[in-house]
């Protein structure tokens, strides 16, 4: 439904990833099961670089980011929303080559990433062309991070990169982001919430979790004046 490829015929000069399954259970913290979820992804162990991968590098937050936010959260008594992007990286569109604008028209046609069709799901003698930057490709992590940014600073966020290129502030919500996950912190819920609208109605397909304490493992204890974090 979010059109991640299109079913082509195979060509021998194609560079054809194969595909796995990924399948996994999730737990609330006290075990019980969550969601089971059934991922299909590329082999990007069998890219070639400047074939199907050209830039990979995505940042990740620092840890005394987290903790600092964090901390701030608790002593000024902020609101916190955890916030999951569903598929998150097939979100974004897939990269093109540096000089896409200046190839002809045939060379045009043999640029893209094509994946083998999942088992239970294969047609002869065709293959998948993506659209969109399916998991363990080496640029997904890349590309969903640059369209994430530019929906961030498209709803009233600018980048603290002199802090950390993962905390985005605006005028009443700081957020970080850890790959596919956000935290957003704020005095008021609502603004939280009108923040999280906003990057919906930009297309964004995300749930709100409970609070920040499942956050990368972070358990938050807040005794009278003391905040003890521990993971």
């Amino acid at each position: 439904s979010m059109r991640v490829w299109d079913v082509v015929k195979r060509e021998s000069w194609m560079n054809v990833l194969p595909g796995t399954w990924a399948f996994r259970i999730k737990r609330f913290p006290d075990g019980l099961v969550r969601k089971l979820k059934a991922r299909f992804c590329a082999r990007g162990d069998r890219q070639i670089e400047g074939v199907d991968f050209f830039e990979t590098f995505a940042p990740v937050v620092k840890w005394t980011t987290i903790r600092t936010m964090l901390i701030m959260s608790a002593q000024l008594n902020l609101k916190t929303t955890q916030v999951d992007y569903t598929a998150a990286f097939v979100h974004a569109d897939i990269d093109r080559p540096p000089n896409y604008d200046r190839m002809s028209d045939e060379e045009k046609k043999k640029q893209g990433v094509f994946v083998e069709m999942p088992k239970g799901f294969r047609e002869e003698g065709m293959v998948l062309k993506l659209n969109k930057s399916l998991y363990g490709l080496r640029q997904a992590p890349r590309n969903f991070f640059n369209l994430l940014r530019s929906n961030l600073e498209a709803v009233g966020f600018k980048p603290a990169t002199y802090v950390d290129p993962c905390l985005f502030i605006s005028e009443k919500v700081i957020c970080i982001t850890y790959v596919d996950d956000c935290i957003m912190f704020a005095k008021d819920q609502q603004d939280i919430d009108d923040i999280i609208q906003a990057l919906r109605e930009r297309k964004m397909t995300l749930e709100k979790e409970a609070d920040v304490a499942g956050f990368l493992g972070v358990h938050i204890e807040r005794k009278q004046d003391r905040v003890k974090l521990t993971q």
